[in-house]
């Protein structure tokens, strides 16, 4: 770990995790040496992740996976609610939002680390009502509150329109 021998520079990136020891020497007649032993430890994981970077506020409640040190502490940005232990994210408290969460280790050389999640609205598939209809009607798009789904049915003729056909449907 000496990367300036003249300086008595220590590096424990050099180094790594270890113990080591280090000498001093004071050449001459009347010289003199010294040794001390330096301990590095080794840096702290603050890995973590969860099961997705989007969860709809009716999703249950995601709790973080440590795949580092273990221990530390969750802390999220306001107004997210966060369990400091476990990770646990309170999407019903936090409300709507992207929101930071970070990750603390404890340890002696500790870390942290962050990730970005997002709360939103489920999707509403909710069909606007339409009829009734003759048999001898013409064809019509339905209409849903949120669009891009797929309709499917008796009388669909369009799955990505949702066009209903009431010849068709009888």
């Amino acid at each position: 770990g000496i990367t300036n021998g003249t300086s008595g520079t220590f590096d424990p990136s050099v180094s790594g995790a270890g113990t080591f020891t280090i000498t001093y020497t004071i050449g001459g007649g009347c010289g003199d040496t010294d040794t001390e032993t330096i301990t590095v430890s080794a840096g702290d994981d603050a890995s973590f992740n969860y099961s997705s970077g989007s969860f709809c506020l009716s999703d249950p409640n995601p709790s973080a996976t440590i795949t580092g040190t273990p221990g530390g502490t969750f802390t999220i940005t306001a107004p997210g609610v966060i369990n400091a232990a476990t990770g646990q994210i309170n999407l019903g408290s936090s409300g709507l939002g992207t929101y930071t969460v970070t990750y603390t280790t404890s340890g002696s050389c500790p870390a942290s680390s962050t990730t970005t999640i997002t709360i939103t609205n489920g999707a509403d598939a909710t069909i606007t009502p339409a009829g009734p209809f003759c048999a001898t009607d013409a064809a019509v798009n339905l209409v849903a509150a949120d669009p891009g789904g797929t309709w499917s049915g008796t009388g669909i003729t369009n799955a990505t329109n949702g066009t209903f056909d009431p010849a068709v449907a009888g």
